[in-house]
């Protein structure tokens, strides 16, 4: 989706984009080269999905002009990846206690972090709209408890 995010910037007459994708930096390689080609400046950005230590309050820190490539930013994308792959696992298991059927080829074959979204797509035999289900099977009201374990906002000390 990169590539048209930009066309649109193009067409828009913007000079700059940034694309923030959450927990993944797997998108920013492609939209480099689609910036170039479009003669747009591309600043590289993140946004980390954290929550604060004891309070469960999700925040999304956005970061800009990062590096990519850094190791650490790296280490903790591929956590973050863990993380959802771990919650969809759980999510999709409960889901099929519920009657539910998964098509799992969906889920490994989902691009950057698995969201809820893919798992919406994955259900089957599901006869409500991808809306409703999410409503209804993936959101805070949903009879399946399932929190995924989320990064942690507070302040890592440079070693």
């Amino acid at each position: 989706m990169p590539k048209e995010v930009v066309t649109l910037a193009k067409r828009t007459g913007l000079r700059a984009l940034s694309i923030t994708d959450h927990d993944t930096v797997e998108g920013l390689e492609f939209a480099r080269r689609e910036c170039e080609k479009q003669n747009i400046d591309l600043i590289a950005g993140i946004e980390l999905t954290t929550e604060m230590e004891f309070s469960n309050i999700e925040i999304h820190i956005l970061g800009y002009d990062i590096d990519p490539d850094d190791y650490s930013l790296l280490k903790l994308t591929d956590h973050a990846k863990e993380n959802a792959r771990n919650y969809s696992r759980k999510v999709c298991s409960a889901l099929e206690s519920f009657g539910w059927e998964i098509d799992y080829y969906i889920i490994d074959s989902s691009k950057g972090i698995i969201t809820k979204h893919d798992i919406t797509r994955s259900v089957v035999n599901k006869n409500v709209s991808n809306y409703d289900f999410h409503i209804n099977w993936l959101s805070e009201k949903s009879p399946i408890d399932t929190v995924m374990q989320k990064l942690s906002a507070k302040r890592q000390s440079k070693q």
